[in-house]
């Protein structure tokens, strides 16, 4: 998924930091190569304060702060994400997972192995945002994990371990392991204000041209 600039209230938004890459990590004592990709709502909420942005059916609404934090995103893969931890949850019988590395903004991901392919695997970053004090309680609950043991279980074709139901989990659908909360570290102090994105007024959505695809 390859994403384009946008221009929202004649302002240019950069997506450069949210072009797919990979990189290749040592696990199992094995090469293994991580094509990265970063989803919608990286840069988008359901909140309805910023221009309507459309893809592959799905209307969402373009957040300033949200395309600010995701600016850190490919620095901390590179850099951090290997000697990281992540928390395993389910939606459904998907597993997917989560992190908090960086001050309070939690970083939502599902890794896949392509068919007919050895020692690469595909992370695409579902949504990453900043995480409230009150909001905390709400995210899914479960043991973290090495992110290399992670990965090594994952180009084997398996998923971490064994999904457990928590209460809170019950009713949004997730399945978690339990008894898990994070740490978080801190992260720079971003100024929302200056961005001066302008709150849509009409019913016009911009389609985003990703890939050819709109």
């Amino acid at each position: 998924m390859e994403w384009k600039d946008l221009i929202i209230g004649g302002r240019r938004y950069c997506m450069a930091h949210l072009q797919p890459f990979e990189q290749t990590f040592e696990v199992a004592e094995q090469q293994l190569v991580v094509r990265f990709e970063f989803g919608f709502h990286c840069f988008t909420d359901d909140k309805g304060h910023g221009l309507p942005l459309r893809h592959r059916g799905e209307v969402r609404y373009f957040c300033a702060d949200r395309h600010y934090y995701s600016s850190q995103i490919t620095d901390y893969l590179q850099k951090r994400f290997f000697k990281g931890l992540a928390v395993p949850f389910y939606v459904e019988n998907s597993q997917r997972y989560y992190c908090l590395d960086l001050h309070d903004y939690a970083v939502f991901f599902s890794i896949s192995k392509p068919q007919n392919t050895t020692n690469f695997l595909k992370l695409r970053i579902i949504s990453a945002y900043e995480v409230a004090e009150w909001g905390r309680s709400k995210l899914p609950k479960g043991k973290p994990h090495n992110v290399r043991y992670i990965l090594e279980m994952r180009n084997a074709g398996k998923s971490v371990r064994e999904k457990a139901k928590s209460p809170d989990a019950c009713a949004t659908g997730l399945s978690v392991n339990l008894k898990y909360r994070p740490v978080l570290l801190r992260f720079p102090a971003y100024p929302a204000h200056w961005l001066g994105v302008a709150r849509a007024t009409e019913i016009n959505t911009l389609c985003l041209q990703s890939s050819g695809l709109c």
